[in-house]
This record gives C-alpha cells, sequence and structure tokens, in this order.
C-alpha cells in the first residue's frame, strides 16, 4: 500500500504541472541559445556574440539535442515536458530514499507532501533546469548516503560534476560531500575523499576549460549582471529566505532541525544537513531571485523533507502513544502540505477567490474568460513579449538591432539581433558597476542607458514592452519604465532627437490589441 502512495505521488505532481502549465519568460533565453547551437552558430545568444546568458549549459545542450528531434514551434512544450519528467524523478527517489531509511508509509507521505510542494509543481513545467538539478543532487546524496563504501565512491561526485555543469552553484555541495567522507571514522577516507575530488575535476574541468576559451570569462555573464553587492545583497536573500520559510511551513524548520540533529551520526541526515547548509549559504550570497515560487529553493526541498521526516518518526518512536502521536503527526503533515499547495492549486481550483491585481501589468489574475483567460502573469507575459516580437518578426529586416527588456519570449519569436538591456546577455551592461547594488529586484538592477542609445537600435522597447489593450502615450509610457536602462535613456535628449513614438495595433480584442514602442528616425539612422 505504502509504494502505491509513491506512484499516486508522481501521478499527483505531474497531473498538478499539466494542470497549472507555468512557463516563465526566462526560459525562452535557454531556447535562443539553444536553437543557435543546433543550427550550427553554436550556443549563443546572438549569432557572432560570444556571451554566456544562461547558467544552465546541460540544460540548454539538452534543449540543443531537442531541437533536433522535434519542429522549432514545438521546443518550448518539449521543454516543459522534459522539466516534468525530472520533477516526477525528484518525487519518486525522494520517496523511496525516505522509504528505505525511515519506513515505506513515512516515504509514501513524503512523496505526497513534495508532489503537492507549489514551488516544485510551478518549476516542474516552468522550462527551465531547476528539476534536473533539483534531481541530480538528490542522486547524489542518496547513493553517497547508502550501500557499501566502493559503491560509494564513483558515482556521487560525478553526479555533483553533472549538477555543475547544470547550474554553477552545484558546486559547493562538493565540499559537503568530500568532508563528509573525510570524517566518515573507517580507514581509507583520505582517499575516498581525493578520489571523489579528481573524479569531479575529471568530468567538470574540461567542460569548464572549454567555456572559459569559449566565451572568455571566469564565470557567466549572468554573475556579472545579478551579483555584487554587499550587505545588502546578503539581507536580500535572509529575506528571500524568511519568505519562503514563513509561507510554506515554518515549523517545518524545527522538525528538520530536530531530525538533523537526532540523525547527526547517521550519514542520510548528516549529509541532507550539510547540503541544506551549503545551499542556503548560496541562496543567502546571491541575494535570491525574483521569478515567484521561490525556484532557489526548489534543491533544498528534498533535504527539507527528508529531516522533517527523520524529525517526525524519532518524535513519534519517544511518545508513550504512538497511535495519538502517528495521528498527530498525519494531521500537521496534511496542514503543511494544504499550505503548501495552496499558492499554486489553490488559485487555479478557485481563480474567483484568488483573484488579484498584478501591480506591474495592471491586470487582474486569474481572468474571468472575459477580460482574459491567463492564469498566471508568467503566461500572460509571455504572450505579450511574442506578440511584439511577431509584429517586429513581421515588418523588420534581418539586421535591424532590437533593444528591450526582458529579453526572453521576444527574442525566441524574433530572429533580429537583439540587446537585452538589463544585460543578462551583453557584456558591457553586466560589467557596469551600481552604486546600490543588492537593494533591488534580484536580476534587474543593472543598465546603461547612453550605452544603449550609442548602438543605435532601430527599435527601442520600453515599459516592460508595452503590448496592452490600448495605445500607450508618453505620460503613461513614463509611468511604467521600471529599470535603470529604461529610466536614463528616457532622460537622454538624444532619445528625444532621434526616437519617435509608433503605436501599432496587433489584435482586436482582448489584453493585446496595441503595441508601442520607440524607432530610430530615418534620417538619425542615416538612411
Amino acid at each position: 500500500m505504502a509504494r502505491w502512495l509513491v506512484v499516486a505521488a508522481v501521478a499527483l505532481l505531474v497531473a498538478g504541472g499539466l494542470f497549472t502549465d507555468r512557463i516563465v519568460d526566462d526560459t525562452f533565453i535557454s531556447l535562443r541559445y539553444a536553437r543557435h547551437w543546433a543550427e550550427g552558430f553554436g550556443p549563443v545568444f546572438n549569432v557572432g556574440e560570444r556571451v554566456e546568458g544562461y547558467t544552465n549549459f546541460l540544460w540548454t545542450a539538452l534543449l540543443a539535442a531537442l531541437h533536433r528531434l522535434v519542429p522549432e514551434e514545438s521546443l518550448p512544450r518539449a521543454a516543459q515536458w522534459a522539466a516534468l519528467l525530472w520533477g516526477a524523478g525528484v518525487v519518486a527517489l525522494a520517496g523511496r530514499v525516505a522509504g528505505r531509511c525511515f519506513g515505506a508509509l513515512a516515504g509514501g507521505l513524503l512523496a505526497l507532501s513534495l508532489a503537492l510542494h507549489s514551488p516544485l509543481i510551478a518549476w516542474s513545467t516552468a522550462g527551465l533546469e531547476t528539476t534536473l538539478f533539483t534531481l541530480l543532487l538528490l542522486a547524489a546524496l542518496a547513493i553517497e548516503a547508502s550501500g557499501p563504501r566502493r559503491a560509494r565512491a564513483a558515482l556521487p561526485p560525478l553526479l555533483l560534476a553533472l549538477a555543475t555543469a547544470t547550474r554553477p552553484d552545484g558546486i559547493v555541495f562538493l565540499p559537503v560531500l568530500l568532508g563528509a567522507r573525510l570524517l566518515f571514522p573507517t580507514a581509507g577516507r583520505w582517499r575516498a575523499a581525493l578520489t571523489g575530488g579528481l573524479l569531479f575535476a575529471l568530468l567538470y574541468a574540461p567542460y569548464w576549460f572549454w567555456r572559459w576559451r569559449y566565451y572568455g570569462d571566469l564565470v557567466p555573464n549572468t554573475f556579472y549582471a545579478k551579483v555584487g553587492g554587499g550587505a545588502a545583497q546578503w539581507w536580500r536573500g535572509v529575506g528571500y529566505v524568511r519568505e519562503y520559510a514563513s509561507t510554506y511551513g515554518l515549523w517545518l524548520v524545527a522538525l528538520a532541525a530536530w531530525g538533523a540533529w537526532r540523525g547527526r551520526g547517521q550519514p542520510l541526515q548528516r549529509l541532507c544537513a550539510g547540503f541544506l547548509a551549503a545551499g542556503l549559504l548560496y541562496v543567502v550570497s546571491v541575494g535570491g531571485e525574483s521569478l515567484g515560487f521561490y525556484r532557489f529553493m526548489v534543491p533544498l526541498v528534498p533535504f527539507v523533507a527528508l529531516l522533517a521526516t527523520a524529525g517526525a518518526v524519532d518524535l513519534v518512536a519517544r511518545l508513550r502513544a504512538p497511535l495519538a502521536a502517528r495521528a498527530a503527526t498525519a494531521a500537521l503533515l496534511l496542514a503543511t502540505a494544504w499550505c503548501s499547495a495552496r499558492p499554486l492549486l489553490g488559485t487555479a481550483l478557485f481563480p474567483a477567490a484568488s483573484r488579484r491585481v498584478e501591480p506591474r501589468s495592471g491586470v487582474a489574475f486569474p481572468g474571468d474568460g472575459k477580460d482574459h483567460d491567463f492564469t498566471w502573469f508568467d503566461n500572460y507575459f509571455v504572450a505579450r513579449q511574442k506578440v511584439a516580437a511577431e509584429w517586429i518578426a513581421a515588418h523588420a529586416p534581418p539586421e535591424a538591432l532590437v533593444a528591450a527588456t526582458p529579453a526572453g519570449s521576444i527574442g525566441w519569436h524574433l530572429r533580429q539581433p537583439l540587446l537585452d538591456m538589463l544585460g543578462l546577455n551583453d557584456r558591457h551592461i553586466a560589467h557596469v558597476v551600481i552604486p546600490d547594488m543588492g537593494k533591488g529586484r534580484a536580476g534587474h538592477e543593472k543598465g546603461d542607458g547612453r550605452y544603449v542609445l550609442s548602438r543605435r537600435p532601430r527599435y527601442l522597447l520600453l515599459g516592460n514592452v508595452a503590448v496592452f489593450d490600448h495605445p500607450v502615450e508618453d505620460a503613461e509610457m513614463e509611468t511604467r519604465l521600471k529599470f535603470r536602462s529604461e529610466h536614463e535613456i528616457w532622460a537622454d535628449p538624444a532619445f528625444r532627437r532621434d526616437y519617435v513614438r509608433r503605436c501599432e495595433r496587433v489584435g482586436e480584442r482582448g489584453p493585446f490589441q496595441w503595441f508601442t514602442f520607440y524607432e530610430r528616425r530615418a534620417e538619425a539612422s542615416g538612411s
């Protein structure tokens, strides 16, 4: 019966992912890199420009391979299905690990709780590398914590190397793995740790050397664009973790801490505690992120769940009334599962009760079917960029430079070169020094309006790409400017001199009727 709980949990995650069907704009940055790679231009955002504007090499390589197997228009959906597959693997593996260590029933309940966790569901269809990264970390931990010592020697460091190629922060878990081997009280521990480090380097070092020679930077360009603040950035990271904990069951923190303390002599609990500490330190140090549903916390969720399960099992065993203890623990787990599922599934199941106005767009979500049909702002935003991109693709010459914030969906649906005004895919903007770095929205702080204008883009897309149900006048556009590059461009006299506002009709009804942008004047272009 308990094993069927794990099967039901996997089915529940898949059903939840298909039901919510959320995708994010950043996914399309990786898709654009993958398309150019599959077409023979290399892993680049703009053809001829080697800038590493992605942090998920292995995922992008997988998407490039998928591009050769599926039609281009189906690649975003293929990315979602691949992410959902890895998410199902996370639930199944976590349930199996918990079942082996704490009993089959505990494993089934843990799998069900993960399957109902809103961030895991949300990022299982978002189309990014999150679930693949999570599965690789969990697999490394599971193998290291089980079986004879020889069986643990090779696979965990190799899996961590793959995880680090999937996302660079995978490397922060390597010292935990090697440190655990050094602290293991048996002969040969130094050899085990050294072997693990060498195996990691054997797989990861050639990739790192290639990417350094190809792109010319020690770390991805996105690191320079997003990270660089001092204390403010750390405090933002602390707030990010605190908000996650308060949203998804703060009491589990105490239960996980108890499980870590009581099981400190056990390999699984020791590794979970170490992985969790390393992951939290990284998340805090980079200031978290801003894409919603706590993407950076998802890879750490299985470790929290395993430690909380260990704590619950220990408490039940220590109480004199085991039946009552089990009932109380089950009730707490059910309450936590509902709190965890409500932000995502509650919105999808009860849209009228969850409707709210998204402040950046002024549009209510979920839609009521009359104004629009989007449940999530992310899907609405992706579709909005697509409308603008399709108009430009149909009316602009192939060499026309487009400057935009953001650069995801619009970049995927364009064939023209794109200047990313946030700097994720632009080396100059990424290296701009911002005095108040760390105090703004994570990943959206850098910009250089004068530099953007010096590139003489034919089209400037301001106001987070202004595709709405009405034309946007200059006065309204000024209120919609969100980012540094946009504000600096608006204040530059050269912008008023060289660019003219255009409003193009792109639809007859719904939220996407008018596309407002700025085009370089013919005389300013020298034509």
